[in-house]
This record gives structure tokens, sequence and C-alpha cells, in this order.
């Protein structure tokens, strides 16, 4: 039963109203790009800070606990940026948010996979993968569609109160979740955490260039996300088309995943990642170069990848990781990629802020094509050799 329950969690945790236009509610308080990538630096420092720590947390005293007060946090956060009027009340609200999504990220994760029978295929952890991931796009999708009618009518604050309200779906669901059987409490110490460091890192190299090719490309399609708005915003796209565009990107990320084990058993799973690179690449590339309509739609190929990455990638580690750590595990995972957003977040603001965006993508698109070269191909070479799979798990 926990399963439907943690997709009607994730339904809510993003059926975010304000998203699709926070950019531009955020500039009419008087911030600039510069400002809000630090703000969502704050968000993602936060994040980080007590990724590992809640992912303990959750591995000690159980799952529904953590995801009961990741919700209780969340809910209280909304209503901070109820009375937010400046720079200082947005930091307390992203704050806050980070708090709650420390809690929840890496157990969502664990709890549907501790939800299944003992016995599983990795068809059957991509598919609640890609329907949890098809949830969060439903939320998504459904509530940049809300924005869309609210903003003929309503105001940005108004909108925020309604968010606020819906804000504590996500605490009430957690209520009802009954904590996984085969998860064993586990009390760790610090010796277990290097461990797992070590694990994931250092001691064998596929899982090492697993984990850092998530985490480039999970960096790579979450940039995207902060940038799009301000892109649209100089296509000329009418700020009511925004909600529309953000609810097709997320259906597409949806659909992707949703097809991503498939696409993996035709293309195998190293062309499968390598593909997540050069869509990456690709919407980087051609959105300043072609801008415009043809620009918007290379914009979509983002959400195509991480759609893939969401689903291949973290099902291929998630079968690689100790059962009883997973959330830890995950929260490492998770930790990596907010420190290295949370660096690099204001000096891409502060870039399109200096620059322009077209200069900033321009660069971006070249960072992250050394990443393709540096992380990408070899990753790509280890899958295709037969000596990597006698160390991978592929239960298939």
């Amino acid at each position: 039963m926990n399963i439907p329950k943690v997709y009607g969690f994730q339904f809510f945790w993003i059926f975010a109203i304000i998203l699709p236009v926070l950019y531009p509610y955020y500039s009419s308080l008087g911030i600039n790009m510069h400002q809000f990538f630090q703000l969502q630096a704050v968000f993602g420092f936060t994040v980080a800070f007590f990724e590992i720590p809640t992912g303990y947390f959750s591995d000690r005293f159980g799952r529904k606990k953590s995801l009961c007060l990741g919700g209780l946090l969340s809910g209280g956060s909304y209503w901070i940026l109820t009375q937010a009027t400046g720079y200082w009340g947005l930091f307390a609200h992203e704050f806050s948010l980070g708090l709650a999504l420390s809690f929840v990220s890496g157990t969502d994760i664990a709890i549907l996979f501790e939800s299944l029978p003992l016995k599983f295929s990795r068809d059957t952890t991509s598919r609640i993968l890609s329907h949890n991931q098809m949830a969060a796009a439903l939320g998504e999708s459904i509530s940049a569609l809300l924005c869309t009618v609210l903003m003929l009518s309503f105001t940005y604050k108004e909108i925020i109160l309604l968010q606020a309200v819906v804000s504590w779906l996500p605490f009430l669901i957690a209520l009802t979740l009954q904590e996984p059987k085969t998860h064993q409490l586990t009390t760790l110490k610090f010796v277990e955490i290097k461990k797992l460091w070590r694990q994931l890192l250092y001691e064998h190299t596929l899982t090492r260039l697993l984990v850092i090719n998530f985490v480039v490309w999970l960096l790579a399609t979450f940039i995207a996300i902060w940038v799009i708005q301000k892109y649209w915003q100089e296509q000329n796209i009418p700020i009511l088309w925004f909600g529309l565009l953000w609810a097709a990107s997320n259906i597409v990320v949806g659909l992707t995943g949703l097809f991503a084990r498939k696409l993996e058993h035709k293309l195998g799973i190293a062309n499968t990642l390598l593909l997540v690179a050069l869509l990456s690449i690709s919407a980087y590339l051609f959105m300043p170069l072609f801008g415009g309509t043809i620009g918007i739609i290379f914009g979509f190929f983002i959400y195509i990848a991480r759609g893939l990455n969401n689903v291949v990638s973290r099902d291929l580690l998630n079968q690689n990781i100790d059962p009883s750590l997973r959330a830890t595990a995950n929260s490492i995972l998770n930790f990596l990629f907010r420190v290295i957003f949370a660096i690099v977040g204001p000096g891409i603001g502060f870039s399109i802020d200096r620059w322009g965006l077209n200069t900033t993508l321009s660069v971006i698109s070249f960072v992250f094509l050394l990443c393709v070269f540096f992380v990408s191909i070899p990753l790509w070479r280890r899958l295709t050799s037969d000596k990597a799979w006698g160390n991978l798990v592929v239960n298939d």
C-alpha cells in the first residue's frame, strides 16, 4: 500500500503553483539574477549540509518519520513565503524549504525500494522509479496549468496563499504510510559513513564513474530549470504562457521516464547514458544559437535528458547500494550535487547579469562538453567492456 501513497506524496510535494513564475515573482520584489541564484544556493547548501544527517535519521529512526518531518517543514516554509517582502524573507523560505527537502531526499527512493517484494528485477525498479517521476511530473504540470489560470485573475500574493494551504498535503499523506518491514533500523557510525564514501567514490572504478556521471548530468539539467524562465522572458514569451511551457516540460520528463527502460533495452545502458549527455549539450549549445521557437524546442532536450538520467542512472546506483544504508547513500549522491550547484549557481547568476544569458549558456555548453570527454566517454567505454558486468548488478 505504500507505493501508491508515495506517488501521491511526490505529486503534492512538487505541486508548486508559484514555481513557473518564481523568477518573475522574485524579480518583482527587487531580486536580480545574481541574487536569485544566491537564494537557490542557500537552498542548495541547506539541503547539502543536512543531506547526510537526515539520511542517517531516516536509516536510524524510520522512513515514515523522515517524510513526516519533511512535509511538516515544507508547510511551514510556504507560510514564511507568504510573509516575505524582500531578500531576507526569501532567504528564510529557501533555508526552511531546503531543510524540508533534506528529510525527503533519499528517503522517498528508499521507501519505494523497500516496499517491493523480496525478489524483484530491474524492470520492476525501473517501473516504480518512472511512475514516481511521472507522479511528480503530473503534480508539477497540473500546478503549472493552474498557475496559468490563476494568473488571469489573481496576484502573486494570492497565488502564494493558496500554495501555502496546498503545501500541507504531503505531510497528511506521510502520516498514512507504514514503515517498510524490510527496513532494519540502523545505528550508523561515522566509520560506516566513511566506508560508504569509499564505496561510492574510491573502491570501484565503475561505481565511481556512475556516481560522477549521475551528479554531472543531474547538475546540467537542474541549472537549466533556473535559467529557462529568464530565457523565455528574453524570447518575449508572455508570462501567461510560462505555466503552459512549464507543464509541457514536466510532462516530457515524466513520459521520458516511462519509456526509459524500453529505450535502455534498445540502445543499451552505455548508449542511453551517453544520450543523456548529448541531449544536455545540444540544449545549451543551440538555445542561444537559434533562439525563438527553435531555441525553445531545443530547451526541451534538457527535460528528456533529465527523465532518462533520473530513472536509468538512479536505478543502477540503487541496485548497488546496501539496502540498510540506502537513504544515507542516496543522500551522499544528492549532497555532492547540491554542494556543486550551490558553488557554481551564484557565478552563473552573476554571469547572466554581467555578460548576458546567451553568452553564459554558451560557456556552460563548453564546460559540459568537457564533461562528455572526461566523464561520459570513460563510463561508456567501461560499460561496453565485458569485465564491467561482473561488478555491476543489473538483475535482468
